[in-house]
């Protein structure tokens, strides 16, 4: 399985929490990043 992941969106700062949800066509895998300092 190739995945090559590219971070279309700009440098996200919410806070110091901060929460990515990804949801790629073509497969059916998503990736929730979680982020608590």
């Amino acid at each position: 399985m190739k995945s090559t992941y590219h971070d279309p969106l700009p440098s996200y700062q919410s806070g110091d929490v901060c929460n990515v949800r990804l949801v790629a066509q073509g497969g059916q895998w998503a990736l929730k990043v979680r982020f608590e300092r």
